[in-house]
């Protein structure tokens, strides 16, 4: 990431954490009123039909209703790590910064020397997004991304480095 306008006085670490923070916020927001116009009552309800799970005396019932409470759950996150997928990479491949990076001043900059910048944008940042949330997915590489980034003289995350961004 370049600084070009970074508020001062927070720290790189801390303004790359509010960074993803807002652009959670947008994503979760624009979820959240698309969900309540189309209409998605299997979101609402998921711990209060885990509750009415847990009452269910016969266990092939229980299974049942547990399996498909947490099929709904697992299409739930899916929702959100596509929508965050096409956020994110849409918004780096054409404008090269998304609303939470341009708060804080910041574009992605890749560190390749080539004509056919468009294109190679095109094949990384969606290859690099990917990565990020298949980290937060399987939780245990999201450790070892935040060691380096922690660790990191250059503040660079683990993912920087492979994919060559800054």
């Amino acid at each position: 990431m370049k600084n070009n306008a970074g508020m001062s006085g927070i720290g790189y670490k801390n303004e790359r954490i509010l960074e993803f923070g807002l652009d959670a916020l947008a994503v979760s927001l624009v979820l959240v009123i698309t969900w309540l116009l189309f209409g998605y009552p299997h979101i609402f309800n998921y711990f209060q039909e885990m509750e009415e799970a847990k009452v269910i005396i016969s266990p092939e019932k229980y299974m049942l209703a547990m399996e498909d409470i947490n099929a709904r759950l697992e299409r739930v996150i899916m929702e959100v790590f596509m929508a965050y997928f096409l956020y994110e990479s849409l918004f780096l491949i054409f404008f090269k910064q998304t609303p939470g990076r341009r708060v804080f001043g910041r574009k992605m900059e890749l560190n390749l020397e080539t004509k056919h910048e468009f294109l190679m944008r095109c094949l990384i940042i969606p290859t690099r997004t990917f990565a990020k949330l298949f980290c937060i997915y399987t939780v245990i590489p999201l450790v070892v991304i935040g060691v380096v980034f922690l660790f990191s003289r250059k503040d660079k995350t683990l993912l920087d480095y492979v994919f060559l961004t800054e």
